[in-house]
């Protein structure tokens, strides 16, 4: 799990998630309805599988809350390799985000509190630098350690 070195692509993954693209960007377009009423503050939490990874899945739990109509929680199965993870996202980014992928499988990889998760194509066999980034908020699995980032536009380089 390692990126490029140019200071904005995390080097280390500590969590690098496997979904398919079009149950991600429906689960994300639901919450992102229940966002907007909250900062479009959509939340991620990443969890590995409990038992052999080669044979379990882990699952990508997406979260949004409106105080005007309540809750949304969707869950996306997903190939989850390292530690499990709270992010958050823009979910207008996101939303943005997943729908300039053109392919059938996603990576998310987070490398942990305030760092930028990188969301970025199958492109199976390509070397073609395609990347989408967003982050503004990053949470490790200890509720003492919150950190908040300044949120930015993901860029796309398609």
């Amino acid at each position: 799990m390692s990126g490029s070195n140019d200071g904005v692509h995390p080097k280390d993954a500590k969590t690098r998630v496997t979904l398919q693209t079009a149950d991600f960007l429906r689960a994300t377009k639901a919450a992102q309805v229940f966002a907007r009423n909250n900062s479009m503050i959509v939340r991620l939490q990443l969890v590995p599988p409990e038992g052999d990874a080669s044979i379990e899945l882990g699952k990508v739990t997406i979260t949004s809350t409106s105080a005007e109509i309540g809750d949304n929680t969707g869950d996306v199965d997903a190939s989850v390799e390292g530690e499990a993870q709270h992010v958050a996202f823009n979910g207008r980014c996101l939303r943005d985000a997943l729908e300039a992928l053109d392919t059938q499988n996603t990576y998310l990889e987070v490398t942990g509190p305030a760092s930028p998760g990188i969301l970025r194509p199958d492109l199976a066999g390509s070397s073609l630098p395609r990347v989408v980034r967003s982050s503004i908020f990053s949470r490790s699995t200890s509720p003492t350690k919150t950190r908040t980032a300044r949120m930015k536009r993901p860029s796309a380089v398609l």
